[in-house]
Formats: structure tokens, C-alpha cells, sequence
């Protein structure tokens, strides 16, 4: 069964994230389990996958990021969780703004996405 599972999983590293990132497409909190049954992905990719995104989020902040902000498409409530988990984890504050994406972006994503940015220490008031 793990050969059928790892024969169809995306072995370019942009197609695994992108598979982690489309598996919080709807409302409320994932589990490592949880992401790993919608992608398909071995357990150790998921959590390493995850484990990177909040790892670059410490790393712009460590590159001068004093400010951040999150974006997202219909997805207010995971757009809260991330919010969380930023403010706990990495920034120890609230993002710069929260907004919903426009409708060009969204038109080609489709409702689920969220996106996180940083803000330069020198451009945050």
C-alpha cells in the first residue's frame, strides 16, 4: 500500500508543497495525520513541509521583518489559525493587515488559499 501511495506523490519539491498547501482548503485546524491522509505524502514529508513553512517565517523575521501580513481567499477562519501560530511562534505580534486576496488572484486559485508576508523593519511604522 506505501508503494502505491509514494509511486503517484509529486516528486518535485514545488508540486509536495503545493499538495501541503491545498490540503487546508477548508475550515478549521488540520492534524499531521490529517494532512497526510489528503496528500498522500509519507508523514515525515508533511511534518518536515510544515516545519519549513514556519522555519522561513523565523527567517525573514531574523533578515529584518519586523512587520507581517496575511492574505487569504475565503478562508477567514484558517487565516485566524495562522494568525495564531505567526503571533506565538515567530512574531510575537499582530499582523501589519489581514485582508481577503482580489478577485484576479482568486480567480486562479480558487477559494482555500492563504498567503503570508513580511514587512521590513525600515517600512513598518
Amino acid at each position: 500500500m506505501t508503494a502505491a501511495v509514494e509511486s503517484t506523490t509529486p516528486s518535485a519539491v514545488i508540486d509536495r508543497v503545493s499538495l501541503v498547501l491545498d490540503a487546508f482548503d477548508g475550515p478549521g485546524r488540520l492534524t499531521l495525520a490529517q494532512v497526510v491522509r489528503r496528500t498522500g505524502l509519507p508523514r515525515s514529508s508533511a511534518h518536515r513541509m510544515l516545519e519549513r513553512l514556519v522555519a522561513y517565517a523565523h527567517q525573514r523575521k531574523e533578515n529584518g521583518a519586523e512587520g507581517w501580513v496575511i492574505q487569504h481567499i475565503r478562508a477567514e477562519e484558517q487565516a485566524r489559525d495562522l494568525i495564531e501560530t505567526m503571533r506565538a511562534q515567530v512574531f510575537g505580534s499582530d499582523p501589519v493587515f489581514t485582508s481577503e486576496v482580489g478577485p484576479v488572484l482568486a480567480a486562479h486559485t480558487g477559494p482555500g488559499l492563504l498567503g503570508f508576508g513580511s514587512v521590513p523593519r525600515d517600512l513598518v511604522e
